[in-house]
């Protein structure tokens, strides 16, 4: 057995070590990719405010949503058959149509939040690859392009993700319902449904961001920036594949690091601080720092992620207009351009 194990261990470090031969030049380009993604991130600080903003209205809309959905609901009528305790209540089709109304409009508003905040990061990573300037001012900029001129395709893009938000609720309270009613056949294939739409809303996530990338790069509209953002990684299918693939494992050491680090400091605080005799156990306080620190690296590596996708876009479509040659690229990705071109 441990004879055979080793066996299957030395294989799959053969195939590691003869993908890492084939994939050298890309991972080069991966590796100066995520340094230019750093390199912006430390020239453009103020991209990282950016995030908690549209936090907060995110959960400005979640409390919206659910503070005048109850409002809504409350104009019906108590079930006058109904014996339990608490009474249902009966809505009329009018009532209906402006509760679904209000759920389908707070969807797209939290869409539209989300799309803001990945199209300002994007328009401020563009502006710094294309645009270096001496004074970093970018994601002012960028808030005036999305305002002024590119609202139209920000909001269609997160009205398709809102109308599959919408599906995805109802396939959910379909299911609920034949729960409720112990009919299993129709619950099943309604969870499936919903699972299916569940993974075209990943798609439709990853469609719009690498969307509104190509709107940042270029200034087309939605359709056409969906277009060519998906022209463009069948073109460069591997170098997508590598630089997302390392990008995400940076995100996720990032991730990791920065929420180790603020559980490890908020257990030292209240086990050593001179409060630590009014609490009886650190478990719940470490928690909460390991929550406060997770949200902090979320929004964080964020910025991060989508510097790395931008910065890659930018590269490739800075190659291409050029013959080759990215005259725009920072010092790291211009040389291994040439270094590649050499070899």
């Amino acid at each position: 057995m441990c004879i055979r194990d080793s066996y299957i261990a030395w294989g799959i470090a053969a195939i590691f070590a003869v993908a890492i031969v084939c994939l050298y030049s890309r991972i080069k380009l991966a590796i100066a990719v995520v340094k230019c993604a750093a390199m912006f991130v430390n020239d453009c600080w103020s991209s990282l405010v950016v995030p908690p903003v549209v936090l907060i209205l995110v959960l400005f809309h979640i409390c919206w949503l659910f503070i005048v959905g109850v409002y809504i609901y409350s104009i019906g009528e108590i079930d006058p058959k109904s014996n339990a305790v608490i009474r249902p209540l009966i809505l009329d089709s009018k009532t209906k149509y402006y509760l679904y109304f209000h759920i389908f409009g707070c969807f797209w508003n939290i869409a539209l939040s989300l799309a803001f905040c990945e199209f300002i990061l994007a328009s401020a990573c563009a502006i710094w690859y294309f645009q270096r300037q001496d004074k970093p001012f970018y994601i002012l900029p960028s808030i005036k392009r999305a305002i002024f001129n590119h609202l139209g395709s920000l909001a269609f893009g997160s009205f398709i993700l809102a109308i599959v938000w919408t599906v995805k609720l109802w396939l959910e309270y379909l299911a609920e319902q034949s729960r409720q009613a112990h009919n299993q056949v129709t619950e099943f294939i309604f969870r499936v449904l919903s699972y299916c739409v569940s993974c075209f809303e990943r798609f439709i996530k990853f469609l719009n961001k690498n969307a509104y990338i190509q709107i940042a790069i270029q200034g087309k509209s939605f359709c056409e920036s969906a277009a060519a953002a998906l022209s463009l990684m069948i073109r460069n299918a591997v170098r997508f594949g590598v630089t997302s693939g390392l990008g995400e494992i940076f995100v996720f050491i990032g991730k990791a690091l920065i929420t180790a680090g603020a559980a490890a400091g908020g257990y030292f605080y209240v086990t050593k601080a001179d409060i630590r005799h009014q609490i009886s156990s650190p478990i719940l306080p470490t928690i909460a720092f390991i929550i406060v620190g997770y949200v902090i690296a979320d929004l964080f590596m964020t910025v991060y992620s989508m510097s790395v996708d931008t910065v890659l876009q930018c590269f490739l479509v800075d190659e291409e207009a050029h013959d080759g040659r990215a005259t725009n690229a920072p010092g790291d990705l211009k040389n291994i351009l040439e270094d590649n071109q050499k070899s």
